[in-house]
């Protein structure tokens, strides 16, 4: 059997074809590039033919007004002349215009050495012909003429002399000066300069009405700048003799007026036409309309935005606050102003050719007007945009927008928007307080109340307080709102709170929807055991301490109902357990233990407090004890009986057993020996007074009595005693 076989052959371009394709695509990108530098030449050259043919009809003008151009002038020569002005005296006895023949700012531009070698549009002074012309080729020429900024340029005056001048002493209406020979028998003009006497003379060649001559400019139609226009007075200038014409002008085409030597103000966009009306019509015909047209660039607007205050705070926004602050202010403001007003005419800044919109959102003004200024004159003061805490509810942050929007394209453009955006600065509230602080072991019946606190001024009316009984924490979301708890309203009821212990929690709130405002305060916290205590009045030692609003470390005095006596006050207490407590007879305290300190003073395991918790510094312990203070009792006399696990009391050997004297110094004739001891050490945890009589009634003098000590040893002073001496 025959088979066939399909062969499939996948080919890339060779290298030949894409040398080929990158050649194609040069090809046509030159094509293109060649076609845009045309075009763009052809724009360059178009404009300077025609500015070629402003320039030439000045020269002509300037010529027919007795100017004089001559076979040695020069590019800028030429342009000199075309800006001087006839003097006072030659224009006493020519007709024509005072200004000059072009804009005085006008200047050239010469062509480089390298624009001159290509075939660069130039215009070329003909000295022969006198006046300007085109080329391509040829010497180094103007590249381009163009308008300078200045504005201020002091006009040149020059003397002018032209065979046509006004007639003094014959009836003609112009008089020509000829001072060429002239051939007997020929028909001449009249000539000042060989005859005095023309009586009799007529002229036989024309006797119809003459055209007048068309009204001159004083300035040239053409685009400026819009600094050009702040005081562009238009003066028209009569050309032809006295009582000859009247001229008439119109700004719109439509309705003429007669003109009277007046400065007619110029706006961008304006178009003046001018004609010389004949006052004799058998003697002169009207003149050609003379038709100039100003314009401008529009100048593009600029808006600025500039917030009075950045961030705000609910204070500042008019929020009301407690007493004990800053006093509130009404709110704040935004202003616009126009930027680039300095650049711009004072008399185009008015509500006729722009206005000024704004929003106070995301939208785009321009669509979603919230406010605008449309009635402003003879300059923009700018717009103050008030913003209170009314305006900003709801919101995080306060986005603002304007435009200036034109009204008249020929002088403006819309400005870009301008946005700002105004931010909360939030108020910090502080963590509140209640008045439970003195008291750690409520009744199932109290009630708790909470405050908040306003020491920072940050307090606004209408404060919250949320709080929960089980430890855990309200909280707060991105909009400062509580996210558990409840709101506190009129004190905290232990008899709802189920369970021997309460755990509270609580944080201080803004006000209801101005939350954002404030930064919810620390959380207060607190634990408490609802229990009842018997009736006893008397000192707790230990290891303990209470935070809330009092704070009791080691040591605290409390009332015979169980409550905590706050007119004891230890202040920081004891920097260690308290291990053994002796009330003297005039109410002081002896406390002794493991601590070393006593309300931040000195105190090695023996301390004495005044009935108000102040430490007692008549009683002067010195180094005090090296080791642990677990047993103290008062004799009668008054002298302290200390047992403990310590070997020295102030540097002296008084092996677990040592008596004070009632200032704090040792009592040397109470002599332990040896005191108590073990194999090692010995330690005494109790001591009681045995007395004889056990009667109150008795003097101790006359009563005696014994100290018994208990605690861990075997031997006392060296005789045997298990653990009672």
């Amino acid at each position: 059997m025959r088979k066939v076989y399909k062969q499939t052959i996948t080919r890339a371009f060779t290298l030949v074809e894409s040398l080929v394709a990158i050649s194609l695509i040069s090809g046509i990108a030159s094509v293109g590039y060649v076609g845009f530098v045309k075009v763009q030449a052809n724009s360059k050259a178009a404009k300077l033919k025609q500015d070629i043919a402003v320039v030439n009809n000045a020269l002509r003008v300037y010529e027919a007004h007795g100017g004089d151009i001559n076979e040695n002038e020069t590019p800028q020569s030429v342009i000199a002349k075309l800006k001087t002005v006839a003097s006072e005296e030659s224009f006493k006895e020519i007709i024509g215009l005072r200004e000059s023949m072009i804009d005085r700012r006008l200047k050239i531009v010469m062509q480089s050495d390298s624009d001159a070698i290509g075939n660069n549009p130039r215009a070329l002074w003909d000295h022969n012909r006198k006046k300007f012309r085109f080329s391509s080729t040829g010497r180094k020429g103007i590249k381009a003429f163009e308008i300078g900024d200045d504005a201020n340029i002091v006009p040149v005056q020059e003397t002018r002399n032209s065979n046509l001048k006004l007639a003094k002493k014959s009836n003609w209406v112009w008089d020509y000066e000829d001072s060429k020979l002239m051939t007997s028998g020929e028909n001449v003009p009249v000539n000042l300069v060989e005859a005095d006497d023309f009586s009799g003379l007529s002229s036989e060649i024309y006797d119809g009405p003459l055209e007048l001559n068309m009204p001159s400019f004083s300035m040239v139609g053409g685009k400026y700048s819009l600094d050009f226009f702040a005081d562009a007075n238009l003066l028209i200038s009569n050309p032809n003799p006295e009582n000859s014409s009247r001229i008439f002008y119109t700004s719109d085409g439509n309705n003429w007026s007669a003109y009277n030597g007046e400065s007619i103000l110029v706006d961008p966009g304006e178009t003046f036409a001018a004609i010389s009306a004949s006052m004799d019509s058998s003697s002169w015909l009207d003149s050609e309309v003379n038709l100039n047209t100003y314009t401008v660039d529009p100048v593009k607007l600029e808006v600025d935005l500039i917030a009075q205050d950045n961030p705000v705070n609910y204070r500042m926004m008019g929020g009301e606050m407690e007493s004990g602050g800053e006093e509130s202010t009404i709110g704040s403001n935004v202003f616009i102003s126009l930027k680039n007003s300095d650049n711009i005419p004072l008399r185009f800044i008015n509500s006729d050719n722009f206005n000024v919109i704004w929003s106070l959102s995301q939208n785009d003004p321009t669509f979603s007007e919230e406010g605008s200024v449309n009635k402003f004159s003879n300059g923009f003061l700018g717009k103050r945009v008030h913003h209170d805490i009314n305006t900003w509810k709801g919101k995080d942050e306060l986005g603002f927008q304007v435009v200036a929007r034109s009204l008249n394209a020929s002088i403006f453009n819309d400005s870009e928007i301008k946005k700002l955006s105004i931010g909360i600065q939030k108020l910090q509230l502080e963590q509140p307080s209640t008045d439970f602080g003195n008291n750690a072991s409520p009744s199932s019946n109290e009630v708790i109340s909470l405050f908040p606190n306003n020491a920072n001024g940050a307090l606004p009316k209408a404060w919250r307080i949320y709080y929960t009984t089980n430890g855990v924490d309200p909280g707060f979301d991105s909009f400062g709102e509580p996210v558990s708890g409840e709101l506190y309203a009129s004190g905290i009821d232990l008899s709802t709170v189920s369970g021997e212990t309460v755990d509270v929690r609580a944080r201080v709130y803004g006000p209801s929807g101005f939350g954002n405002w404030f930064s919810p305060s620390p959380p207060m916290s607190f634990s408490l055991n609802k229990w009842i205590v018997p009736e006893w009045q008397g000192y707790v030692g230990g290891v303990f301490h209470r935070m809330s609003v009092s704070t009791y470390h080691n040591i605290r005095q409390h009332l015979i109902s169980g409550g905590v006596d706050a007119s004891f006050n230890p202040g920081s207490g004891l920097n260690g357990s308290g291990k053994a407590i002796a009330l003297q007879s005039d109410g002081k305290l002896i406390v002794g233990g493991e601590f070393t300190m006593a309300n931040g003073v000195k105190s090695n395991r023996i301390v004495r407090f005044e009935k108000d918790g102040r430490i007692d510094l008549s009683f002067v312990t010195g180094e005090g004890f090296d080791n642990d203070v677990l047993a103290l009792v008062i004799q009668p006399d008054g002298k302290i009986v200390v047992g403990g696990k310590f070997q020295k009391y102030n540097g002296q050997y008084r092996m677990g057993l040592a008596r004070l004297n009632s200032d704090g110094s040792l009592d040397s004739t109470f002599n332990v020996g040896r005191g108590v001891h073990t194999d090692q050490n010995g330690w005494v945890h109790g001591l009681d007074i045995q007395k004889k009589g056990w009667s109150d009634e008795i003097d101790y003098s006359t009563d005696p009595y014994k100290i018994i000590v208990a605690g861990c040893f075997t031997r006392y002073n060296n005789y045997p005693a298990f653990s009672l001496a």
